[in-house]
C-alpha cells in the first residue's frame, strides 16, 4: 500500500499533479483510508501510473477515461453475471415461495370447508370464534375416535 506521496516520488510528478488525476478519475482509483492516512493497493497505484504516462503522451481526459473504461469493462461484466446469478436465484426462490403460496391457499380453502361443515353440523346461525371453531373441531375428532 502506498502514499499518493510515494507514488509520486516514484513517478518524479508533483503530488498535487497526482492529486488532480486522483480526483478526475476517482472511480478508477480507489483508496483505503481517510485524509493523511489514505494508501492506496498496486492497482490503484498502477492505474496512476498509466494515467500519468497518458498524460505525458498528450492523451486528453476524454482518451484517458474512455481507455480506463475499456480496461473496466472486463469486471463490468463479472460483476453484471454476478448480479445475474443472483437475479436467478431470488426468482427460484419467488417461485418457491409462490409455490408455498398456492399450497397454503388450498390448506385454507379445506380449513373453511371443514369450519362450515362443522358450523352446519352444530346448527350454529352467528359467526364462530376461533375458540368456537377449535372446540367445535376437537369434539368432532373426539367423536371420530
Amino acid at each position: 500500500m502506498n502514499t499518493l506521496k510515494a507514488i509520486a516520488t516514484e513517478l518524479v510528478v508533483p503530488e498535487s499533479t497526482l492529486r488532480i488525476y486522483r480526483d478526475e478519475f476517482e472511480e478508477f482509483v480507489v483508496a483505503s483510508g481517510e485524509g493523511r492516512r489514505r494508501r492506496y493497493d498496486e492497482a490503484a497505484t498502477g492505474r496512476l501510473k498509466q494515467i500519468v504516462q497518458w498524460k505525458r503522451n498528450g492523451w486528453t481526459s476524454a482518451q484517458v477515461r474512455d481507455a480506463l473504461l475499456k480496461e473496466a469493462m472486463p469486471q463490468a461484466r463479472v460483476r453484471r453475471r454476478s448480479v445475474e446469478e443472483r437475479l436467478d436465484d431470488v426468482i427460484a426462490l419467488l417461485r418457491v415461495q409462490g409455490s408455498e403460496a398456492l399450497l397454503l391457499r388450498a390448506e385454507i380453502g379445506a380449513l373453511r370447508a371443514e369450519i362450515r361443515r362443522l358450523v352446519t353440523e352444530i346448527g350454529w346461525d352467528t359467526p364462530l370464534t376461533m375458540e368456537q371453531v377449535l372446540a367445535a373441531r376437537k369434539d368432532s375428532e373426539d367423536r371420530e375416535d
